[in-house]
């Protein structure tokens, strides 16, 4: 399992976050066009898609890696995560990768259930838990950012 830094960003709420605009958008060859500059390595979160709702950071030449061609008007956020949250987002992914034991082991739908990986006195064991008072700094009440 990989845990992502929009994982980490819906954990604690907090998506830092500017003013949303609404933007008539076009995703052509991953490269995103609307009315606000982008830069290469800019972080933002789009809603309003059929194929391309979520937190992106764009690469190197501006495009978002694997998004689908597409034209909407939705919601852009620009999205300013600071080095050192996205530093423990790398923390928590390496933990998580180093401790392939503790995501989730079983699923079920029927009445639905999910069974994880316990510690031997029982508990289960979460990157939420492991990294609760390093996420607690950047928790929000309310997300500010709805991907729907």
């Amino acid at each position: 399992m990989k845990v992502t830094i929009a994982d980490v960003m819906a954990e604690v709420r907090n998506y830092f976050q500017e003013a949303p605009s609404l933007e008539e958008c076009t995703m052509k060859g991953g490269v995103l066009e609307c009315g606000v500059v982008l830069e290469s390595g800019q972080w933002v979160a789009l809603s309003g898609s059929v194929h391309n709702n979520g937190v992106f950071q764009l690469d190197e030449n501006g495009a978002i890696p694997g998004a689908q061609d597409e034209r909407w008007c939705g919601y852009l956020w620009l999205l300013f995560p600071p080095e050192s949250f996205l530093k423990l987002c790398r923390e928590i992914d390496e933990w998580v990768q180093a401790h392939p034991d503790a995501s989730l082991c079983r699923e079920s739908f029927g009445a639905y259930s999910y069974e994880q990986a316990r510690t031997s006195c029982g508990l289960a064991v979460r990157w939420q838990d492991v990294f609760r008072s390093e996420l607690l700094p950047y928790r929000r009440l309310y997300a500010g950012v709805r991907l729907t």
